[in-house]
């Protein structure tokens, strides 16, 4: 909310963006009906027989229109044990041995603009489980209609989720949502907007409108060494990672940071082919400035110009 902050001031507890919904790839998948519950009846073989961090849900879901993603989300979740009651009130979440395939669901459901919480299982029946509940009333009531919807169209969610919309009053849902022990405390985005507009205040409406939510952080583990990547994004600057929204911002961070710059990449006919700029652009300890270098193609290398060397 403050601010970006690298990731070694991060602590738990502290909020940090994630994305309100995730939208479709400009490239979709055009499966038909008939794959996209082949892919669900698959995920579900699966479970049991791979390690729970083992890619479950294949690439092409993730690249799915909206309404043959309902179609794979209705089908796979009766499965997880997804629709309970307790009383007059349903519990909306799914359970699974297999954590790579509830982080994905929760990817997927971002894409419907569907808000969820996962919590790893600790000691007991759920050891080693992962949990994932749709929080709030706005995304409990727009998860059941979907996939309400998706039932009427003919896909398998017809089995619980027409029941569930008709027996269920929407009262119900929010009931549950205040019930479920969640609590972010960070009010709704509409009771957000309701108070800015009480309060004529423009900075807790834009607040309101924003496309981002804040979630705490739970705990923070350490994984090893890992491999890192560098990535440029044109604009913004910023992009979605597993569900969180980061900045790359290793330029502003890094101790040096050095260009290259051959001319014949970009003119064929330079009169320096089969040389480098190399531009030291920042260096906390030294000076900065250009030097040139031979570039030994044949051997994708860099040399010193000096002669003998």
């Amino acid at each position: 909310v403050d601010g970006w902050l690298r990731l070694d001031e991060l602590a738990v507890g502290t909020r940090v963006a994630v994305p309100r919904r995730v939208p479709a790839p400009r490239q979709r998948c055009g499966w038909d009906a008939e794959e996209v519950h082949h892919a669900a009846r698959h995920v579900v073989e699966g479970i049991e027989h791979l390690p729970s961090d083992c890619p479950l849900v294949p690439r092409a879901i993730f690249s799915l229109p909206d309404d043959a993603l309902v179609a794979f989300l209705g089908a796979l979740w009766p499965n997880l044990d997804g629709v309970s009651h307790h009383g007059h009130r349903p519990r909306l979440h799914c359970v699974s041995a297999s954590t790579r395939l509830v982080d994905d669901v929760q990817t997927l459901l971002l894409r419907l603009e569907v808000h969820s919480r996962v919590v790893r299982l600790g000691p007991g029946a759920g050891a080693g489980r992962a949990r994932l509940s749709i929080e709030g009333e706005e995304s409990q009531r727009r998860f059941v209609e979907l996939m309400a919807d998706g039932a009427a169209a003919g896909d398998e969610a017809g089995r619980t989720f027409p029941r569930l919309s008709g027996e269920i009053p929407v009262d119900a849902l929010a009931l549950a949502g205040r019930r479920s022990g969640h609590r972010l405390g960070v009010p709704s985005r509409y009771r957000l907007a309701q108070v800015a507009a009480a309060l004529d205040d423009a900075a807790l409406d834009r607040r309101a409108r924003a496309d981002v939510r804040w979630d705490p952080v739970v705990a923070i583990d350490a994984l090893g060494e890992q491999p890192v990547y560098d990535a440029t994004v044109a604009e913004t600057h910023n992009f979605v990672a597993n569900g969180i929204v980061v900045e790359n911002s290793l330029e502003q961070d890094a101790d040096v940071v050095v260009f290259f710059y051959r001319d014949e990449l970009y003119h064929p006919e330079s009169p320096d082919r089969g040389t480098a700029e190399v531009l030291v652009a920042k260096h906390r300890s030294g000076p900065t400035g250009m030097d040139r270098l031979a570039f030994l193609d044949h051997y994708t290398r860099f040399a010193n110009m000096a002669k003998g060397i």
